[in-house]
């Protein structure tokens, strides 16, 4: 459920435009941030209750989850950043 909220949330994040702010590049990078989170969640989720074995699903598993760290210190140095300078373009 996290996973779908967070993605849900990244994407939705792309659509709207504060106030003042340029549409969609203002937040990009926490919107691409929070895609590739819930990204993540949803592949650990599908790999553990899954029986398949695909050629995408590995592939997928290579970039998100096993780099499940990085990305995670990555959406936290974002979430930092945009909570402090929430004015500026990007983030």
């Amino acid at each position: 459920g996290l996973g779908i909220v967070t993605a849900l949330v990244g994407f939705f994040q792309l659509l709207t435009v504060a106030e003042g702010d340029v549409p969609v590049v203002g937040d990009l990078i926490p919107a691409l941030t929070g895609l590739a989170l819930g990204g993540t969640l949803i592949v650990v989720y599908y790999k553990e209750k899954s029986t398949v074995e695909s050629g995408t699903l590995d592939r997928l598993d290579k970039v998100f989850v096993q780099n499940a760290s990085n990305l995670a210190y990555v959406g936290l140095a974002v979430a930092v950043l945009h909570f402090l300078l929430h004015r500026v373009l990007l983030l």
